[in-house]
């Protein structure tokens, strides 16, 4: 990896077989995915780390093979990788979004599964595109610096009531 910035990319979790967890299928998500992976590869002023799905996910992570000079595919802990990023791009509001807010970076952050189960408060912070094209129109956006970015809401470092951000 060459280029002067770097995005972290942290998605979300396959659903297997797990019941109750059927916001968008596996395949779906699979294809938005290889999508997103095409996208990245051809933007060769930037360098990319593609996180990998948490160990304890149901599926095996399909991208954990995969292979382009600008995408690094890391199993490390996403707060590990956060020195190594200049801005982070989510593609689901959940956990990892709470995460990046503390890392004190530029974040993108959509849902492509709408907004009903967005926490309100981070709904501010989430934008949801009409469908993967223009999300990935957000993201070349972000990348170039031209996207407003909804930063509204803020968490405080220390003394965090858990409580209170996710209710």
């Amino acid at each position: 990896m060459k280029s002067c910035k770097t995005l972290l990319y942290a998605p979300t979790l396959y659903a297997g077989d797990v019941s109750g967890f059927n916001i968008i299928s596996d395949s779906a998500y699979y294809l938005w995915q290889s999508m997103l992976w095409n996208f990245l590869e051809t933007k060769k002023d930037w360098d990319f780390i593609w996180k990998g799905i948490p160990r304890s996910c149901h599926v095996e992570d399909p991208f954990q093979n995969k292979k382009a000079k600008n995408i690094r595919y890391s199993s490390n802990s996403l707060k590990s990788e956060f020195g190594n990023a200049d801005k982070i791009l989510l593609d689901f509001p959940s956990t990892p979004l709470y995460e990046a807010i503390t890392a004190e970076k530029e974040i993108l952050c959509f849902s492509l599964f709408g907004s009903e189960f967005i926490r309100s408060n981070v709904r501010d912070r989430v934008s949801i595109p009409k469908d993967p094209d223009q999300a990935l129109s957000f993201i070349d956006h972000f990348l170039n610096d031209r996207y407003k970015i909804k930063q509204k809401s803020k968490l405080k470092k220390n003394n965090i009531d858990w409580k209170k951000i996710v209710m």
